[in-house]
């Protein structure tokens, strides 16, 4: 049995004049599965942002993983510091408990969603 993530980057549909100088890069998120089983999947995200600013930034990163019903089933977040011009990597973790492995008799995906917050306000989503 395999965990299956569906991941559609939205840089193929966004509009890169209207993306917030800072952001997730385009294919900015990877994930792997460390370990996977009935009882939990554990699931390893990278994300890179862009600072396409002027000024150096401190930003909360937000991962999400919805099931097929739009419900949150695991969620973690990451603050750290965006230099000016630069990019940076978010390393994450999550983990599913009872996750729906992927088989050809039910193909379960589930959506991973990451903000970019700062001030508390979301300045990129990348789904």
């Amino acid at each position: 049995m395999v965990f299956r993530l569906w991941h559609l980057p939205e840089m193929c549909i966004r509009d890169r004049s209207k993306t917030a100088p800072i952001h997730v890069d385009g294919w900015g998120t990877y994930v792997t599965t460390s370990s996977v089983d009935e009882k939990q999947a554990v699931l390893d995200l990278v994300t890179t942002l862009v600072n396409e600013s002027d000024t150096n930034e401190n930003v909360t990163v937000c991962s999400s993983l919805q099931d097929v019903e739009g419900r949150e089933v695991a969620e973690t977040r990451s603050t750290g510091k965006t230099e000016a011009g630069k990019e940076v990597v978010f390393a994450q973790q999550l983990t599913v408990k009872q996750p729906q492995l992927w088989d050809i008799d039910t193909p379960y995906l589930y959506t991973l969603v990451t903000k970019v917050m700062r001030n508390e306000e979301c300045v990129d989503r990348y789904t």
